[in-house]
């Protein structure tokens, strides 16, 4: 296996399979260093995923990609939350998972007070900060397997 197919397999272990309502919530409120921490911790989880997919497939430089998938994220997740902090009002604004969202689409979704205002009101936007967060991941894990890694 190559180090993209790597990095992407333990891209989706970290968000899709490891998902947690508990962490998502730390990393959007609390201080800033609280925050931070939280958002640390993801990003281990992330390093991990990559350093043991990487030992299983025999997969080289997988500590150097451990290492950067860690920081990068850390900064692709910062300047999420913190765009999120400001896009969306906090009275509003609400943790949903992958799920909800697909059942709103297909308007099969549970009725829920709060889960509707806030889709409502931000559906779109929600929508385009997840889309864009997800493609500069993708980006990242392309320029580290294709370019940073294979000059080394």
């Amino acid at each position: 296996m190559n180090l993209f197919l790597v990095l992407l397999a333990a891209h989706v272990c970290g968000d899709v399979l490891t998902y947690s309502t508990i962490l998502a919530r730390a990393k959007r409120w609390g201080s800033r260093s609280f925050r931070a921490k939280a958002l640390a911790l993801h990003c281990l989880v992330h390093a991990f995923f990559v350093l043991i997919l990487g030992w299983i497939f025999g997969v080289e430089g997988i500590v150097f990609a451990a290492g950067y998938i860690f920081f990068v994220h850390f900064g692709i997740d910062f300047v999420r939350v913190q765009t999120e902090l400001h896009l969306f009002d906090p009275k509003y604004f609400i943790i949903i998972n992958k799920r909800q969202v697909l059942e709103y689409m297909l308007g099969r979704y549970v009725k829920h007070k709060e889960f509707e205002t806030f889709m409502k009101k931000y559906f779109w936007q929600w929508g385009a900060v997840n889309i864009l967060d997800q493609t500069l991941h993708l980006v990242s894990i392309a320029v580290f397997a294709l370019v940073v890694f294979r000059s080394h």
